[in-house]
């Protein structure tokens, strides 16, 4: 499966849902479980973009574009 890429041919940066969704394809051609948590309204504060299970340990991911800093939380 090939991996999304996070840049067009002009060099446009990719979004944070494009960045998103290259993590997750890597993730599962690595093998591990994964899951996206769904923002919006619902979402607390300081919940990462995606969970996953790599090889027995738990990784949480907090997904930013290029150029942008994740809250203190």
């Amino acid at each position: 499966m090939p991996l999304r890429a996070t840049a067009d041919q002009r060099g446009r940066l990719a979004t944070e849902a494009e960045i998103t969704a290259a993590v997750r394809d890597y993730l599962r051609l690595v093998g591990a479980w994964e899951l996206k948590v769904l923002g919006g309204l619902g979402q607390r504060p300081g919940v990462p973009d995606v969970l996953a299970c790599v090889q027995g340990r738990f990784v949480a991911i907090e997904v930013k574009r290029p150029g942008r800093r994740p809250t203190p939380r």
